[in-house]
C-alpha cells in the first residue's frame, strides 16, 4: 500500500509545479479584487487534491481494520492540509464564504456529517472498534466521492466569479482608457489657450519683477542716504541701539582728548564779505577737514560757526590712543590749512587757532526731535580755554594731553611755559611742533562752485567705478561731493612720502600738490620671456624709456602658475597672459582641462568648482616638483583673478634664500575647531621657496595634517596646514611701516573705509591702517580684479608717466605701444 502510493507522489510534483507557477502569476496581478478570488482558487484545488489522497488511505483503513504507523501520519497529513486548505479558501473573501455556504454548507450540515463520524473514527484507528468491513469502507467511499465532486463543483464556481471579476475589470480598464483619451483630446485643445495665459502671466511676473527690483534699488539708495545723513548726527553704535529701539543711556569716559579750532580774524572776514560768500567758505574748508579726519579713530561733535569740534576715545574706547590721533589729526588739519585759499579771495589763506585738552567727560543723546550727541565736563571747557588762548597756526596742548603722548612717544613739543587760563588759574601748557615719522600720506584738491548741482549723467566715469555707480547717480551729486571725493582720488593716486623719506616734516609743505622727491623707480622689465607661451601675445614694453631690472633681481627666477578652469580660460586665463603673466621667468596655468594655447595643464582626477580646488592645488605643487622644479628660485600661485606686480615680488624676494623653506602671502590667523590656523590668502596669492615645495611634497603630504586631494576643501586653508606640518617659515610681507604687500581685494576696497568686509578683518593677523597707508608702495598683488581692469593696471603701471616725473621726451617720444588686448574682454 505504502510502496504504491509513495509511487503515485509524482503526480503531486506536476500539481505543485502547476500550482506554484499560478502563485507567481497572482502576485504579478495590480488588480485589487480578483487576486483574492484567484488566491482561494488555488487553495481549493490543493485541498480537493489532498482529500482525494487522504480517501485512499481511508478505505485502506475500513477494509483492512488498521493502518500502519506510517499510513496512519501520510493520512493525518494530507487531511489536515486538506482542512487547512479549505479553510483558508472560505476565509479569504466574504464572497468566497456566501458561496460555499449556497454550495456545500447545507450538504455538510446534513448528508455528510456521517463522513465527519467516520474521519473521527480513522483517527483513533483502532481495530477493536471496527476491524475490516467491506460495507463500511463502499459507504465511506461513497459519501468521499460525493463531497470531492462538491468541491469541484465549489472550485467552478469559483472559476466562472474569477472570469466575471476579470471580465469587470477589463471593462473598467476599458472605460479608463477612453476617460483618458477624452482627457488628453480636451488637453490638446485647451493647451494653447492655457499656454497664451501662461505667458501673459509670466510676462506680467517678469514685468512686476522687474519693477521690484528697480524699487527695491531705490529703496537702498534711499536707505543708504539717509544711514549716511543720520551717520553726519550721531555715532554708528548709538545708531544701532536706537535701531534697536534702545534708550541710549549718557556714558562716563575716564579718558578721551577733545579738539577744538578756530579761524582767526574770522570776524573781520565776515565782515568784508557777503553771507554766501563766508558759508561757502566754510564749506569749503571743513570738507577739507571732513575728508582728513576720516583717516583717523574720531568722531567729529559739530561746528558752530568758525569752530570745529572732534573728540577720540568715544564712543568706542581706544585706550590711550586718543591723544596721539587726536594730536595726529591737528597736524594733518594745520598741514592742510596753510594750503587752503579764500574762494573768493584768490591768493588769501585761513589761519586757525588749535587747542586740545585730555580728560574725563560724560556723553549722550540730547533731545528727540532733532537728536545730537553731545559731551559735557570741565575737559570740554579747558579744551576751549587752550584754543582761545593759544595763537595762530599753532597746536596748544595741557600738560595731561603731554604726559599721554610721552608714555606713546613721538610726538614733538614745547613748553610754552605757566598760562593764566580763566576759570581754572594758573596751567603748565604746550605747543605741538610735529610728529617724528610725518603724519599719514594725504592731498586734498579743492574747488569753488559748492552749490552747484551736478547731473547724474556728468559724473565722472572714474567716479562711478570708485565709488560705486549707485552711489553716484543719486539725483545728481552735490559738486562739494564730487570735490571731496576727487580730494580722495587724489589721495589715493597721488604718492607722498613720509617725512623720513626727506628728513623735513610733512607739516611745512608750501604747494597745493605737495609733492616728494622722486621715490627710488623700480625698473621694469621685459626680456622677450617667451620660452613658456606663443611669443603671438607677448607684448614688449617701451624699449626706449624702460630700463633693465637690477642685476640681482634678473637672478631671481620665479615660476607662476595660475589656477584656473575650461569655462575660464578664454574668460580670464588668457588676459593673465596679455598681461602680467607675460612678465613670469615661466607660466602654466592648471587646469582640469589640456589647452595649449595658454598652456594649460590638466590635472589627472581633479574636479571643477570649489571643493577641486585642493585637488587642482595639491597635484600642481606635485607636477612643479616632478618636472619644474630646477627651473625657477620661488613659486607664485595666483588665481585667473589676481594681477601681481612680478618687479615688486622680486624685489622682496631678494632679501631671502630659496633654498630655505619660506611660505609668502597675506597672512591669515583664525582660531577654529579649538586650534589656531595659519595660512595665506589664496585670492591674493601666495609664493613658496624651492626649498618650501620640496618639503611640502617629500614630506608634507604624507604627514597627517595635509588633508589628501580627494578630501575637497579650502586650498589655502589646506596648503597652509601641509607647511605648517613640516615647519616651514611664515613670512610677514608688510613693509617696513607695517602696510600689506599681498592684498586680497582691488585697491578700491582697501583704499576707501568701508569696503573690506568684517570677515577679512577677522581673519588678517595684523590690522590694516586706514587709508593711503593700507597699502604699501611696493604692493605685489590685488585679487578680484576683472580682466578689463587687468589691462587698465598694465597702462597705469607700465605706459602711464606723468610729465616731469618720470624720463619723458614729450608728446612726440615713440616707444613701443604693443600690449594686446583681446576682442573680448
Amino acid at each position: 500500500m505504502d510502496t504504491a502510493l509513495d509511487e503515485l507522489l509524482w503526480y503531486n510534483v506536476a500539481n505543485d509545479v502547476i500550482l506554484d507557477q499560478l502563485s507567481a502569476q497572482i502576485r504579478k496581478t495590480t488588480t485589487s479584487g480578483v487576486w483574492k478570488v484567484l488566491i482561494a482558487y488555488k487553495n481549493i484545488i490543493r485541498c480537493i487534491e489532498n482529500y482525494s489522497i487522504s480517501m485512499i488511505y481511508g478505505l485502506y483503513y475500513f477494509g483492512k481494520g488498521k493502518l500502519s504507523q506510517k499510513s496512519y501520519n501520510k493520512y493525518i497529513q494530507f487531511d489536515s492540509l486538506a482542512a487547512d486548505y479549505l479553510n483558508a479558501t472560505k476565509s479569504f473573501s466574504p464572497e468566497v464564504t456566501i458561496l460555499w455556504d449556497r454550495f456545500i454548507g447545507q450538504h455538510w450540515k446534513g448528508g455528510f456529517m456521517n463522513l465527519a463520524q467516520r474521519r473521527a473514527v480513522i483517527y483513533r484507528n483502532d481495530r477493536a472498534e471496527t476491524g475490516a468491513n467491506d460495507s463500511d469502507a463502499r459507504i465511506y467511499y461513497a459519501n468521499m466521492t460525493t463531497y470531492i465532486d462538491e468541491l469541484r463543483k465549489f472550485q467552478k464556481q469559483l472559476r466562472v466569479m474569477v472570469d466575471n471579476q476579470v471580465m469587470d475589470e477589463m471593462i473598467a480598464a476599458k472605460l479608463k482608457k477612453v476617460v483618458t483619451a477624452t482627457l488628453l483630446v480636451i488637453v490638446m485643445l485647451i493647451s494653447p489657450v492655457i499656454i497664451f495665459l501662461v505667458r501673459n502671466v509670466t510676462t506680467t511676473i517678469q514685468a512686476y519683477s522687474v519693477m521690484l527690483n528697480s524699487k527695491t534699488s531705490d529703496l537702498r539708495r534711499e536707505k543708504r542716504r539717509s544711514d549716511r545723513l543720520l551717520q553726519q548726527m550721531l555715532p554708528a553704535e548709538v545708531i544701532k541701539q536706537l535701531r534697536a529701539k534702545k534708550q541710549v543711556p549718557a556714558e562716563s569716559f575716564e579718558s578721551v582728548t577733545i579738539y577744538f579750532s578756530d579761524i582767526v580774524s574770522f570776524t573781520a572776514i565776515s565782515a568784508s564779505s557777503s553771507p554766501m560768500e563766508i558759508v561757502i567758505m566754510l564749506n569749503s574748508l571743513y570738507k577739507m577737514f571732513d575728508s582728513k579726519i576720516e583717516n583717523y579713530d574720531v568722531y567729529k561733535v559739530e561746528t558752530i560757526g568758525d569752530a570745529y569740534m572732534v573728540v577720540s576715545g568715544l564712543p568706542l574706547r581706544n585706550g590711550n590712543q586718543h591723544a596721539a590721533e587726536i594730536c595726529t589729526m591737528a597736524l594733518d588739519l594745520l598741514a592742510g590749512i596753510r594750503n587752503f585759499e579764500i574762494p573768493h579771495r584768490p591768493g588769501a589763506g585761513l589761519q586757525i587757532r588749535v587747542g586740545v585738552n585730555t580728560g574725563c567727560c560724560v556723553a549722550g543723546v540730547v533731545g528727540t526731535k532733532m537728536p545730537r550727541y553731545c559731551l559735557f565736563g570741565d575737559t570740554i571747557n579747558v579744551a576751549s580755554r587752550m584754543e582761545s588762548s593759544g595763537e595762530p597756526m599753532k597746536i596748544h596742548i595741557t600738560d595731561s594731553t603731554k604726559v599721554l603722548l610721552d608714555e606713546i612717544g613721538g610726538f614733538v613739543t614745547e613748553d610754552r611755559g605757566v598760562l593764566d587760563v580763566k576759570g581754572k588759574g594758573t596751567m603748565s601748557t604746550y605747543w605741538l611742533v610735529d610728529k617724528i615719522g610725518g603724519i599719514p600720506r594725504s592731498l586734498e584738491m579743492t574747488t569753488p562752485g559748492f552749490f552747484k548741482s551736478i547731473p547724474a549723467t556728468h559724473t565722472p566715469e572714474f567716479l562711478k567705478e570708485i565709488f560705486g555707480k549707485e552711489d553716484s547717480e543719486e539725483d545728481g551729486m552735490d559738486a562739494g561731493s564730487v570735490q571731496i571725493n576727487v580730494g580722495k582720488l587724489l589721495s589715493l593716486s597721488t604718492t607722498r612720502a613720509p617725512a623720513e623719506h626727506h628728513g623735513i616734516s610733512p607739516s611745512h609743505g608750501s604747494s597745493s600738490f605737495t609733492t616728494n622727491t622722486r621715490l627710488q623707480r623700480l625698473e621694469k622689465t621685459v626680456n622677450n620671456q617667451t620660452n613658456h607661451h606663443d611669443s603671438a601675445f607677448v607684448s614688449e614694453m617701451e624699449s626706449s624709456s624702460e630700463k633693465s631690472l637690477p642685476l640681482e633681481l634678473k637672478k631671481i627666477r620665479i615660476l607662476c602658475w595660475i589656477l584656473t578652469g575650461p569655462s575660464n580660460h578664454m574668460k580670464k586665463a588668457v588676459h593673465v597672459r596679455n598681461t602680467w603673466g607675460r612678465r613670469c621667468d615661466k607660466l602654466i596655468f592648471i587646469s582640469t582641462q589640456n589647452d595649449s594655447s595658454l598652456p594649460a595643464i590638466a590635472i589627472p582626477g581633479a574636479k571643477e568648482g570649489r571643493q577641486g580646488l585642493w585637488g587642482k592645488t595639491h597635484g600642481a605643487f606635485k607636477l612643479i616638483y616632478e618636472k619644474y622644479l630646477d627651473e625657477a628660485d620661488f613659486f607664485l600661485k595666483a588665481d585667473d583673478d589676481t594681477y601681481v606686480i612680478l618687479e615688486n615680488l622680486k624685489y622682496m624676494l631678494q632679501s631671502y634664500n630659496s633654498s630655505e623653506p619660506y611660505y609668502f602671502g597675506c597672512y591669515f590667523q583664525v582660531y577654529w575647531w579649538k586650534k589656531t590656523i595659519r595660512y595665506h590668502s589664496g585670492g591674493a596669492g601666495y609664493v613658496l621657496s624651492k626649498a618650501a615645495v620640496k618639503l611640502m611634497v617629500e614630506k608634507g603630504y604624507s604627514n597627517k595634517r595635509c588633508v589628501p586631494p580627494q578630501k575637497g576643501g579650502a586650498e589655502d586653508v589646506n596648503i597652509g596646514e601641509c607647511l605648517a606640518s613640516v615647519n616651514t617659515t611664515f613670512v610677514d610681507t608688510r613693509d617696513k611701516h607695517g602696510r600689506y604687500r599681498f592684498l586680497s581685494y582691488p585697491p578700491r576696497n582697501h583704499l576707501i573705509p568701508g569696503r573690506t568686509p568684517g570677515w577679512w578683518k577677522s581673519y588678517i593677523k595684523y590690522q590694516q591702517k586706514k587709508g593711503i597707508d593700507c597699502c604699501s608702495d611696493l604692493a605685489i598683488s590685488f585679487h578680484y580684479i576683472t580682466p578689463s581692469d587687468m589691462y587698465v593696471y598694465e597702462y597705469m603701471l607700465y605706459y602711464l608717466r606723468p610729465y616731469g616725473v618720470h624720463d619723458f621726451a614729450g608728446e612726440d617720444d615713440t616707444h613701443n605701444r604693443t600690449l594686446r588686448i583681446e576682442a573680448k574682454v
